[in-house]
C-alpha cells in the first residue's frame, strides 16, 4: 500500500507519440489500436503527511512526477 499518493495518472503511449487513456481498435483512427502501443506514461503526485516549519512555509509539501516506460519487446514483437 503507499501512503501520500494525492493522485496517479497512467496513459498509453502509441508508436506516432499519441496518448490515450485506452486503446480502441473500434473507431476510424487506425494509429490507436492494441498493436501500435509503444510504453506507457504514469504521473503521481506524492506529498508529505505532515507539515514542517522549515519545508515550504509550512504547507504541505508534495511533488509530482513522470515516469515512461518503453518495453523493449513490445516494438520486437509487433514486428516479429
Amino acid at each position: 500500500m503507499a501512503y501520500g499518493v494525492k493522485a496517479l495518472d497512467a496513459k498509453m503511449v502509441f508508436l506516432d507519440g499519441d496518448e490515450a487513456d485506452q486503446a480502441n481498435p473500434n473507431d476510424t483512427d487506425y494509429t490507436n489500436d492494441f498493436d501500435d502501443i509503444l510504453g506507457i506514461r504514469l504521473t503521481a503526485t506524492l506529498a508529505a503527511s505532515r507539515t514542517h516549519l522549515r519545508l515550504a512555509g509550512g504547507e504541505l509539501f508534495a511533488r509530482s512526477y513522470n515516469f515512461r516506460a518503453y518495453p523493449r519487446n513490445l516494438m520486437y514483437e509487433r514486428n516479429r
